[in-house]
């Protein structure tokens, strides 16, 4: 490709403006800083997910120290572990830790609902990574009045 059609090929895909259109130059410049901004955005994401697996792992570790456990914390413990089980970036569309396993987390649902009812539901539910909490509502659907 020569030089010409280099250059005309860079200004119509914005890499290089016209110095006549400056409103083209300011709208093309707005969308390289959103782009920066989403960019950052989505990497601060990242890094907070990888931090709230970290305290979760944290607090798995500690359950698991706990030598004699109620029910409701050996439940807890039990839906902590399948979240961590699943080795899919949290971000995955792969990632599934219990509607891959629906019989077992539904049972562990209905399990907390005959202890503590609905607000007990809510609270294991809430210790749940946030990345995997939506899929937890998927699963316990219609479980003592959970609604996902």
């Amino acid at each position: 490709m020569g030089e010409a059609k280099r250059r005309r090929k860079a200004f119509e895909t914005g890499l290089i403006t016209s110095p006549y259109n400056n409103e083209s130059t300011n709208k093309k410049s707005e969308q390289v800083e959103l782009l920066k901004d989403l960019e950052e955005f989505a990497t601060i994401s990242r890094l907070e997910q990888k931090i709230q697996k970290q305290k979760f792992e944290s607090l798995c570790e500690s359950l698991e120290r706990i030598t004699e456990k109620t029910p409701v914390e050996v439940i807890a413990l039990e839906l902590f572990k399948m979240s961590l089980m699943d080795k899919n970036d949290v971000n995955s569309f792969n990632r599934s830790p219990f509607l891959s396993n629906i019989e077992k987390t539904r049972k562990l649902g209905e399990e907390l609902n005959q202890a503590g009812g609905l607000d007990l539901m809510r609270a294991v539910g809430t210790m749940v990574p946030a990345y995997d909490q939506r899929e937890l509502d998927y699963a316990w659907n219609g479980i003592g009045g959970w609604l996902a």
